[in-house]
């Protein structure tokens, strides 16, 4: 259930970058209501009005549990979601600016058994932050590229992003070199990547990154060369805990090591 979720709020991530009204229309039920991070609550016709009026925005979403009681499912997990809302959005001045910059937030929603939405509540993260905003942001920026390139077998954002002495140590102890690595994405169909970063630090041009992948996908065993259990695995959906280490060089971020460990318990 929680990989239904995932796709149902990936499809809400693309609606919001199309300003796809006609998609939130089709998902929330008329009895829908929305209590925001600043407090405000909306019914949907006011919750439609932000999705028409609204810039074009990014959503990323980590789906953390899916509980079913009866004929409703109760969702939780979190949000990063950044749009450059106008100032007539019906949002607060704080908000306002929040999703300008981009905001972290914790979610419930409430869903039929039929897959309409019923309510759906958020709240501000207030821990500390996981290292300054601008490099947060340009991490959780680095990551959303990374999904969207190993989803699209893109071989030329891999080349560009991993430095040329790049170490890859997979979840079967084996190691590999950018060659090697490059053919294996490009070995893999049908790819889904979820990713939760945990902690961001900073040691002047190095940025050590540690956090959570979720993947899937059919992955060429012989071209990728993956062991057979990490193929079969691999199919069925994986998760992974990751660690890995960014150098900076002339402004930009390049990967220059990342190592996993497969997770025995789901995140």
């Amino acid at each position: 259930m929680l990989d239904e979720f995932a796709k149902l709020y990936q499809q809400w991530a693309e609606a919001l970058r199309a300003k796809d009204v006609a998609w939130f229309e089709s998902i929330e039920d008329d009895r829908f209501s929305y209590l925001g991070p600043d407090g405000s609550r909306k019914d949907k016709t006011a919750h439609l009005r932000i999705a028409e009026h609204g810039a074009r925005g990014e959503l990323a979403t980590t789906v953390e549990s899916a509980e079913v009681f009866g004929d409703i499912v109760i969702v939780t997990g979190e949000h990063w979601v950044r749009s450059e809302v106008p100032d007539d959005a019906g949002l607060s001045t704080r908000l306002t600016e929040q999703m300008r910059a981009g905001v972290r937030v914790r979610f419930s929603s409430v869903w039929t058994s039929q897959r309409r939405l019923l309510h759906h509540h958020t709240t501000p993260l207030r821990g500390e932050p996981r290292a300054d905003e601008g490099l947060a942001e340009e991490i959780d920026d680095v990551y959303r590229q990374w999904r969207t390139a190993m989803s699209q077998r893109d071989s030329a954002w891999v080349e560009r992003t991993e430095h040329a002495n790049f170490h890859y140590t997979g979840s079967d102890g084996t190691r590999k070199g950018k060659r090697d690595h490059i053919r294996q994405v490009t070995s893999a169909r049908d790819a889904e990547f979820r990713t939760k970063i945990r902690t961001v630090d900073e040691y002047g041009d190095t940025v050590v990154v540690t956090g959570d992948h979720w993947a899937r996908a059919e992955v060429d065993a012989d071209q990728a060369d993956l062991a057979p259990e990490i193929v079969r695995a691999m199919a069925a959906g994986i998760d992974y805990a990751f660690t890995s280490v960014w150098i900076r060089e002339a402004g930009e971020l390049r990967l220059a090591a990342h190592h996993t460990s497969e997770r025995r318990a789901a995140p």
